[in-house]
């Protein structure tokens, strides 16, 4: 997909897409290979896209601070989504 074309796919969202908000869940994801990690938003940013989370650690009982993660509308390394609706 050509670069224009990739950045109007992650910046843009559809009307019926959820608004995020402190204390949602998301998928945040760590690697082209497409392993995603739960994360806690903890704050958005006034373009009401970017976000600040707490990512958690898959192995270890922890999770660490991740400031100004953008909105992806499909997971996109260092990105974050909404996990798909079951």
């Amino acid at each position: 997909m050509p670069e224009a074309q990739q950045g109007t796919r992650r910046a843009s969202r559809s009307a019926s897409a959820p608004v995020p908000s402190v204390g949602r869940l998301v998928h945040y994801s760590t690697d082209p290979d497409g392993a995603v990690r739960a994360a806690l938003i903890t704050d958005v940013h006034d373009d009401d896209s970017t976000a600040d989370l707490l990512v958690f650690n898959q192995v270890a009982p922890y999770a660490h601070p991740l400031p100004g993660v953008p909105f992806a509308i499909e997971p996109s390394p260092g990105h974050y989504n909404w996990p798909p609706r079951a």
